[in-house]
């Protein structure tokens, strides 16, 4: 087996043309050099070096093999400062998963605060809903993940980080707009149009159950004309008056303060959720995955 430290002393011997001069730039004694050269010989079955004068001349065989063998130096050498690098978390790349909100108005922000004291890293964001984001750290294809709904599972382990409240919105102009507040047998005696998220999305879940507790019989008693795979296009449907909905106030607070979207208060539904960082509890981190979640749980609002 050709040993990375047989190239490298033979690639110090042919750089210098001797052994006691290999030796002293390898810090090892002439006999090693002279040991690992024949050990070497003996593997490939030629012979490296003419020993017969007072200078060490590579033979042909050595002329053939050295450009690989340095090649071989060289990549061994980068490779070592590359992992060295990466397990002091000053370079490598880390996926993060994100739910909806957390993705866009949460995790680009710690991030870049993240990547600030780590410029060599690389930092991908993977938005889903909370559902798929689970099953990829359940999976291993990321290691962390930030999401609105929390699903028990075995070896899943989730911290509480971050509050979030979601909203009542309207478009401009609509009957319920200009109310100070409204009640869910309000919106449904308007028979109010709404917009909603997909099946699997953590804001859906959550409005479901706080809907079905202020007294709502099934999802489908509301007046739902489109779901939609994200908040913005929600919001996007509520600013083009398709209809109303529930949405994070984070996702939204720019349009109520313009005035685009309206958002009356939702009197007797408890509208609150937290915001979950996950991980598998039998999956190693990388050092780096590691560090960011240190980080991320050190910048929680939830204590």
């Amino acid at each position: 087996m050709l040993e990375n430290r047989y190239m490298q002393v033979f690639v110090a011997v042919f750089k210098t043309r001797s052994f006691s001069k290999a030796a002293h730039q390898l810090y090892i004694t002439q006999p090693t050099v002279s040991g690992h050269i024949k050990t070497l010989e003996d593997v490939l079955g030629v012979v490296l070096f003419d020993r017969t004068g007072k200078s060490v001349i590579p033979t042909k065989a050595a002329m053939v093999l050295f450009p690989f063998a340095s090649q071989i130096v060289s990549l061994t050498t980068q490779a070592v400062k590359e992992l060295s690098l990466f397990r002091d978390q000053q370079k490598g790349s880390i996926e993060i998963g994100g739910s909806t909100i957390p993705g866009q108005y949460i995790l680009p922000r710690l991030m870049s605060r993240f990547k600030d004291t780590r410029p060599g890293i690389h930092i991908v964001i993977k938005i889903g809903d909370s559902a798929d984001i689970t099953a990829k750290v359940m999976t291993g294809e990321i290691e962390l993940g930030v999401v609105g709904a929390f699903q028990e599972q075995r070896w899943l382990v989730g911290q509480e980080c971050f509050r979030d409240e979601l909203v009542f919105v309207t478009p401009k102009g609509h009957l319920l707009a200009d109310r100070e507040s409204v009640t869910l047998s309000e919106i449904l005696k308007a028979n109010a149009a709404f917009v909603i998220r997909e099946m699997g999305s953590g804001t859906r879940r959550i409005m479901e159950h706080a809907l079905k507790k202020a007294g709502l019989r099934r999802l489908e008693d509301l007046n739902i004309v489109a779901e939609m795979g994200s908040s913005e296009a929600v919001k996007q449907s509520v600013r083009e008056g398709v209809g109303c909905s529930i949405l994070s106030r984070r996702a939204v607070e720019e349009e109520i303060r313009s005035g685009s979207i309206a958002s009356p208060r939702f009197s007797g539904v408890e509208l609150t959720r937290n915001f979950y960082l996950i991980w598998h509890e039998k999956r190693p981190l990388s050092p780096l995955a590691k560090s960011l979640k240190e980080f991320i749980a050190a910048s929680c609002e939830i204590r």
